[in-house]
């Protein structure tokens, strides 16, 4: 088969954007999709027959306030440049088709027009997960323990083996450690409103923006029972907890998808902890469920954790 051409007689760039491997789109001025190729059906879960021809939605791609300090919609990088007719750089978070969130990398480009206007803009996403350490970190844990079933994590066996472990680093070589304790808000609203395959479906929406929002290599994520999720994370001394919980709720709360009786959405209340050398597994998770009942009691969609010791003021020389 001929490759198609363009008048200049040059291969369209279609043909060669439907073979790339990052996601491309395309949108004329006034942000109308023109284009979206496989590699972004893939990333996004939603096919060009459904994209093409409609508005680019505004919650496709979100920020997290203190990631960017601009817009918390992902797509004003694609306004910018339609503006301003100039390339942008920025990392997102792209609201798949099955409401849970991924970080990808937006980069656009001006597409120009007649008249120096500009005709539209392309953008590319890149997937901001890194694969491969996320595959070893599954291999392992497949290793330790069978997945829990619904939600692709590790189940509660696989958690308190790696509570072990890490309390054990933290003992012996000092590896900080802090757990967090996270429950989704009102799913048994859910399942009687929209039933238990909603319910499930919100469970399975969190774990993946958990498991995608936490950092590979350093933290994880696990099904600890029923509704809860525990995630165990490597924060120095100097990092906030707070912060770090701050993000994984934001993430949730900016999570959604659309079922049969209207939008779904959910939020979650967490309780958090950092690990002393002397804290038993069972000591750390009853500390970290009585912040998370806290949020619960302050009406959910919140992080409660212990106050961060104060810093230390700066030394006086001379």
């Amino acid at each position: 088969m001929r490759k198609r051409r363009t008048d200049a007689g040059q291969p369209d760039w279609r043909s060669f954007a439907e073979r790339m491997f990052d996601g491309a789109l395309m949108v004329d001025p006034d942000l109308r999709v023109v284009f979206w190729n496989a590699a972004a059906q893939q990333l996004a879960g939603w096919s060009a027959e459904e994209m093409v021809g409609r508005t680019l939605p505004a919650d496709l791609l979100v920020r997290i306030p203190g990631e960017a300090a601009e817009s918390p919609s992902g797509i004003e990088p694609l306004a910018e440049t339609l503006r301003a007719g100039e390339p942008r750089d920025a990392d997102a978070w792209l609201r798949h088709r099955q409401g849970h969130l991924l970080p990808v990398r937006l980069r656009t480009l001006a597409v120009p027009g007649t008249g120096g206007r500009t005709a539209g803009a392309v953008g590319i996403l890149s997937d901001n997960t890194p694969r491969i350490v996320i595959q070893r970190q599954t291999e392992e844990l497949e290793e330790e323990a069978p997945l829990e079933p619904l939600t692709g994590l590790g189940d509660r066996v696989a958690a308190e083996r790696a509570l072990e472990r890490r309390l054990d680093g933290l003992r012996l070589h000092g590896v900080p450690l802090a757990l967090a304790l996270v429950d989704p808000d009102g799913l048994a609203r859910i399942n009687d409103r929209a039933g238990r395959e909603a319910g499930d479906r919100v469970l399975r929406m969190v774990a993946r923006t958990l498991y995608h929002g936490v950092r590979s290599g350093t933290d994880a994520v696990y099904r600890w029972g029923g509704e809860e999720f525990v995630v165990l994370a490597r924060l120095a001394g100097g990092e906030p907890l707070r912060r770090f919980c701050e993000k994984l709720r934001q993430l949730v709360e900016r999570s959604g998808f659309d079922g049969p009786d209207g939008r779904v959405d959910v939020t979650v209340s967490i309780g958090a902890t950092r690990a002393a050398p002397d804290d038993t597994p069972e000591l750390l998770v009853r500390r970290a469920e009585a912040w998370m009942v806290r949020s619960k009691e302050g009406g959910g969609n919140r992080v409660t954790c212990e106050p961060e010791p104060p810093a230390l003021p700066p030394v006086e020389e001379g």
